[in-house]
């Protein structure tokens, strides 16, 4: 298993196809219209400002023999994490978010922020994430604003 940054336009592609073929899977069908063309708008556009501008959005790859999960960051925000259908339950998410604390501690930032989706909650949770809003909607987009310590708390990760 490798965690690295994602930078070369054929990685890029790759983590926006496994991004896109995740949510057409698992999330899609409780997006409209709206929310469908908003989260399309938003990953391209954060496909096209990772590969123009290093560093406006990062996005993290867990690679095995083949990319696994895909995590994009914005400084102290994560704005997607999706795992392939094939490794999903098997810790990649939890994995990429470790990954992306520390390396956010290491930057010296005390929390970092998700828009979860409320079926992704949960997990949130359990990796010592705490609500900072209701099921919010924003361009058809529904989400529960979270937010988490860098510093890992004993209790937070099992």
């Amino acid at each position: 298993m490798q965690i690295k940054e994602l930078t070369d336009a054929q990685e890029l592609a790759s983590a926006r196809d496994l991004i896109a073929r995740t949510f057409e899977l698992s999330e899609a069908v409780d997006y409209g219209s709206e929310g469908r063309r908003s989260f399309y708008s938003l990953l391209d556009k954060a496909v096209c400002l990772a590969g123009v501008f290093p560093g406006s959005f990062i996005f993290y790859g867990l690679i095995y023999s083949n990319l696994a999960a895909v995590c994009v960051c914005t400084e102290a925000h994560i704005s997607m994490l999706f795992v392939d259908s094939a490794y999903q339950r098997q810790g990649c998410g939890r994995t990429l978010i470790q990954y992306v604390r520390g390396r956010l501690r290491a930057q010296g930032f005390k929390k970092f922020t998700v828009y979860a989706a409320p079926q992704a909650a949960g997990f949130y949770r359990k990796l010592g994430f705490r609500d900072m809003s209701g099921v919010l909607c924003r361009d058809g987009i529904k989400c529960i604003a979270m937010e988490a310590m860098t510093e890992i708390r004993p209790s937070a990760e099992p």
